[in-house]
C-alpha cells in the first residue's frame, strides 16, 4: 500500500535522510523508531507531501505520488500537537476534510466519533476536552475522508505514561478493526513494540534493520539495535571458533558459547544478550555486584564482569554478598558496525 524507494533530504548540510526504503503492507502498521534526529519525521512529511525528497520515490497503492500535492495522495495526518481548530468545534473539527455536505456528512461524524469513543461531544470546543479526548478528536479527523494510509507522528507523546499506555492499546485494535495501513513515528521503544506489526530501526538517516517486535527484540542485526531497543549487555570479542550456527567467543580472557548469526571465525564481535537471558544464582562465571534497583516484580543489578559492565534480572536482592554467580544460556554474536 505504501512504498518509498531511496529517498535522499537535506537541509543545508545536514543529511537528513540518505538512500531510505521501505515498504508498508495493506492493512500493516510499521513503527519508525529511532533517537531525534535520526529523519522519522522527515520520512513522514515527504510521505505526506509536505516535504520533497532531493532523491527517491514514493508510491502510494502502486502509483507514483512523489509530485502528488498533499490532498491527492490520500493519506491521513495526525499530528504530535493534535492541530485541532481552537475556534470550530469538534464536530467541525471532524467534518473538515469532508467533500460531501447535509445529512451524510453529519452521519459520518456521528460514525468517527462513536468509533472514537466520543459520541455526544460535537458541540464541544477543543478546550473543552482532555489531552487524551483532543487526541481522539485529531484521529478521527484523520480517519474522516477514509485514507488509504494513515500516518502517525507522536501521537501519543504529550500525555502522561499511564493515558499513553491506555491509548496505545485502544488506537491498536482501532487499527486493525479497521484494517487501516499506518506509518507510526515515536522514539518510544515500549510504544513501538506494542503498536507495530514490524519495527523499522533508524540512526542518521538509515535504516538499521525492520522486523516484527518479537524478532527485533530476540535477534538485532546492529550492536545500535540491540542496545536502543530495551536493556542489553554488548561485550566486545572474537569468535575464535565455528560449528554450524554455533560459535565460541572469547570475551575478556573467557569463552562463551553463543549463536553465529552473521559472524565468522576471526571476526571481531560483540557478544549481546539481554539480562533476563542470564541464568542468576548458578553457572561458570562470577560478577561482582555495584548495585541493585527494586522494580517490583524483580531486582535489576548492575555488576562487572573481568571490568566489563554488566546487568542481570534477579527474584530477589542476592546482597550483601559482593559477587553472584551466573550463566549466560544464550547469547548470539553480533558483528560490530
Amino acid at each position: 500500500m505504501l512504498e518509498v524507494g531511496g529517498l535522499t533530504k537535506r537541509f543545508g548540510s545536514v543529511v537528513a535522510l540518505e538512500g531510505f526504503s521501505l515498504g508498508v503492507a495493506a492493512g500493516e502498521t510499521v513503527a519508525l523508531l529511532g533517537p531525534s534526529g535520526c529523519g522519522k519525521t522527515t520520512v513522514l512529511r515527504i510521505v505526506a507531501g509536505l516535504e520533497r525528497p532531493d532523491a527517491g520515490r514514493v508510491f502510494v497503492a502502486g502509483r507514483d505520488a512523489t509530485d502528488w500535492p498533499p490532498e491527492r495522495r490520500g493519506v491521513g495526518l495526525v499530528f504530535q500537537s493534535y492541530a485541532l481548530f481552537p475556534h470550530l468545534s469538534v464536530g467541525a473539527n471532524v467534518a473538515y476534510g469532508l467533500r460531501f455536505r447535509g445529512g451524510d456528512r453529519r452521519s459520518r461524524v456521528r460514525d468517527l466519533l462513536a468509533l472514537v469513543g466520543l459520541s455526544g461531544y460535537e458541540r464541544r470546543k477543543p478546550h473543552q476536552l482532555s489531552a487524551g479526548q483532543q487526541q481522539r478528536v485529531a484521529l478521527a479527523r484523520a480517519l474522516a475522508p477514509e485514507p488509504r494510509v494513515l500516518l502517525l507522528d507522536e501521537p501519543l507523546s504529550a500525555l502522561d505514561a499511564a493515558l499513553r499506555k491506555d491509548l496505545r492499546g485502544e488506537l491498536r485494535a482501532l487499527l486493525e478493526r479497521l484494517g487501516m495501513t499506518a506509518l507510526y513515528v515515536t522514539h518510544d521503544q515500549e510504544e513501538a513494540l506494542a503498536l507495530a506489526d514490524r519495527v523499522a530501526v533508524m540512526r542518521e538517516g538509515r535504516l538499521d534493520q525492520v522486523a516484527p517486535p518479537e524478532e527485533l527484540y530476540a535477534k538485532p542485526r546492529t550492536p545500535f539495535v540491540a542496545s536502543f531497543l530495551g536493556r542489553a549487555n554488548l561485550w566486545p570479542g572474537r569468535v575464535v571458533s565455528v560449528n554450524g550456527d554455533r560459535a565460541v567467543v572469547e570475551v575478556a580472557g573467557e569463552r562463551i558459547p553463543a549463536e553465529r548469526g552473521e559472524a565468522r571465525e576471526g571476526d571481531e564481535v560483540f557478544l549481546f544478550f539481554r539480562p533476563e537471558w542470564a541464568q542468576v544464582g548458578d553457572g561458570p562465571f562470577t560478577a561482582g555486584i555495584e548495585g541493585a534497583e527494586y522494580l517490583g516484580d524483580r531486582w535489576e543489578l548492575r555488576a562487572r564482569f573481568h571490568g566489563l559492565p554488566l546487568v542481570l534480572v534477579a527474584a530477589q536482592d542476592p546482597r550483601p554478598s559482593p559477587t553472584l554467580p551466573f550463566a549466560i544460556p544464550a547469547a548470539q554474536a553480533i558483528r560490530g558496525h
